[in-house]
């Protein structure tokens, strides 16, 4: 099955600062536009980017990296502000230092879903991989 286009996919996956137990400020703009529905993993790597993770692709079919699932109640206000956060611009996506793109999610209950998450695309350094895939 093919991934829906952004603009159709209601569900948001986060896996660092703004997930409930890190407290981030933005955390509670996230309760306020969107609905927690569980936890869930992807396939990635995570790596430590100063004071916040982030996720890169990975081919290996033992990288996961754990995180949130949200349904967004109020996606364009939740975007707006995430966008901004996560240092993304919908309009020059190859200048951002994350994009938002499409994933598959795997939630505790086995399911596949598809969920917006941001995908980090600058150079990581390896020694800083969060091999856990936890943060």
């Amino acid at each position: 099955m093919n991934a829906p286009a952004l603009s159709d996919c209601t569900r948001l996956f986060v896996y660092g600062t703004l997930k409930r137990n890190h407290c981030h400020a933005q955390h509670q703009h996230l309760v306020r536009h969107a609905r927690f529905l569980g936890t869930g993993i992807t396939r990635g790597h995570l790596y430590r980017i100063d004071w916040y993770p982030a996720l890169v692709d990975a081919n290996d079919a033992k990288a996961w990296v754990t995180g949130e699932i949200y349904d967004m109640l109020d996606a364009h206000s939740l975007l707006c502000a995430l966008d901004e956060f996560e240092g993304f611009d919908l309009y020059h996506p190859e200048n951002s230092e994350y994009r938002r793109v499409v994933r598959e999610v795997h939630t505790q209950d086995g399911k596949r879903i598809w969920c917006q998450l941001y995908l980090y695309q600058r150079s990581v350094d390896p020694a800083l991989r969060i091999a856990s895939g936890t943060f």
